[in-house]
């Protein structure tokens, strides 16, 4: 479900600078979570809200995991469920991955490519995670304004940040 603007902390124009590890832990509870990976966003231009730095780190939601990280990220509730120990060697452990992604949300980022990014502060991940909704995280195209490209028909619009 697309999020508004008047919903989020923060929105600017931004690229992936980099991405980094994912995780399936919460970094404060320490309990189970879907995949999560963290990232470095290069901020051009700031829409709403302050952000400290031309480059901030994110936590965006998806991503892949290796299957023995995966498995020991679990709750003791759901390594019972999905007991793995018999099924895999450790080497094979090694090298499979668990991927997790929603089907809305856009999941492969062009490190060429400017987006708007709309962000939301998460206090346990101390850092801000990237709203990823097809309709929220948009291409740019930047000339004397700010242009988007319509997820549906691969058009640019005007941006109207309203």
């Amino acid at each position: 479900m697309p999020i508004k603007a008047s919903d989020v902390d923060a929105a600017a124009i931004c690229r992936i600078a980099s991405i980094s590890e994912s995780t399936n832990q919460n970094p404060a509870t320490k309990e189970y979570t879907m995949i999560n990976t963290y990232a470095t966003l290069k901020v051009e231009k700031v829409l709403k809200g302050k952000l400290d730095s031309k480059e901030i780190k994110v936590v965006i939601g998806g991503g892949e995991l290796r299957l023995d990280k995966y498995y020991n990220g679990l709750s003791e509730e759901e390594k019972k469920r999905f007991d793995l120990r018999h099924k895999y060697s450790d080497d094979e452990k090694q090298k499979l991955f668990v991927k997790s992604y929603s089907h809305d949300t856009v999941n492969v980022f062009d490190k060429n490519k400017y987006y708007l990014s709309y962000l939301i502060y998460n206090k346990d991940y101390k850092r801000f995670r990237l709203v990823t909704y097809k309709e929220n995280l948009r291409e740019v195209k930047t000339a004397n304004k700010i242009m988007i490209k319509n997820p549906e028909n691969g058009k640019y619009e005007e941006l109207d940040f309203k």
